[in-house]
């Protein structure tokens, strides 16, 4: 019988107990995919940082906040080198 330690059955609970409520609660339960095709805006931003732009100028010459150039670089994994 594979018997787990105590941490490990503890951690491996509160995990299924996490799940459990964000699934009652309508959150997201697993991770999203990487998106491997950029979005015209995210191409813009990723040759942006490529060229040594830092995010909150590139939010100032695309028009965007601050915020949302992050969020684009997170959910992207930007900078790229495709």
């Amino acid at each position: 019988m594979n018997e787990m330690d105590p941490l490990a059955r503890m951690k491996a609970d509160a995990k299924e107990a996490n799940r459990r409520l964000r699934r009652k609660w309508g959150m997201k339960v697993e991770p999203k995919p990487s998106l491997e095709t950029l979005s015209k805006q995210a191409e813009r931003v990723n040759e942006l940082l490529k060229k040594g732009n830092r995010r909150d100028t590139i939010a100032g010459i695309l028009n965007i906040s601050l915020a949302h150039v992050g969020r684009l670089c997170r959910e992207y994994g930007l900078p790229r080198e495709d």
